[in-house]
């Protein structure tokens, strides 16, 4: 599984939210980003961890209204019908402010020098992917570092040109 974050404009957004099967949304957002219009990243199996150093619990359960969770998981959830649907989440250009400055008022690098890195604290909290504590740590301090920045840097450039972002896990 990996999660990927599009800059979206209003008009796709409308289209996005008018599909409701989760597959037709999925095959949506592929096609989206192969046009190369839309930028995007991608940030791998890191998201979930991302998710828990910086709320503390997995990204399995989002944490309504915090903007931390957000950041990771997005606001507003496309709903279906089967459960085995990806998942896909929309963040309005409105709300992205409280989440930047949510992600700015933290210092994530201190996070990432005081967090227990032990295999145990993976396992006992269920993060995804199994064994991701397990990594060399400093390029897997690395590598978180990289994809909050990722993060914050999209939604920098989101809600300057007043587009939305469009968060799928799959």
């Amino acid at each position: 599984m990996k999660a990927d974050y599009m800059i979206i404009g209003q008009e796709v957004l409308n289209t996005l939210f008018k599909l409701k099967d989760g597959q037709a949304l999925f095959n949506e957002l592929i096609e989206l980003e192969e046009t190369g219009k839309y930028e995007h990243i991608g940030i791998g199996k890191t998201w979930d961890a991302l998710h828990f150093l910086l709320t503390g619990i997995t990204a399995g359960e989002p944490i309504y209204d915090n903007k931390l969770s957000e950041a990771i998981v997005g606001v507003h959830n496309f709903h279906f019908f089967k459960a085995d649907d990806p998942f896909i989440t929309g963040t309005e250009n409105s709300e992205l402010g409280e989440i930047i400055d949510a992600m700015e008022a933290i210092d994530f690098k201190e996070i990432l020098n005081s967090f227990d890195y032990e295999e145990k604290t993976q396992a006992k909290n269920d993060i995804y992917p199994k064994g991701i504590w397990g990594n060399p740590r400093e390029a897997l301090k690395e590598e978180l570092n990289k994809d909050f920045e990722n993060i914050l840097k999209l939604y920098k450039k989101a809600k300057e040109k007043g587009h939305h972002i469009i968060v799928s896990i799959f």
